[in-house]
């Protein structure tokens, strides 16, 4: 993580989730996975339609 925070130039944080709560959190409409899923990303695997719904 250091090396990609030194790249950027800022912190990484990253969030994990099952499947099971991802989807469960988009159900839910949370603010942060609304958030995530509404700004750019950099896929390091998979695609967007990849993602639960």
């Amino acid at each position: 993580m250091a090396t990609v925070e030194s790249l950027l130039g800022r912190p990484v944080n990253p969030t994990l989730f099952t499947v099971e709560a991802f989807s469960q959190r988009v159900k839910e409409d949370s603010a942060f996975i609304t958030r995530v899923l509404a700004q750019p990303k950099i896929w390091l695997i998979g695609e967007e339609h990849d993602l639960p719904t």
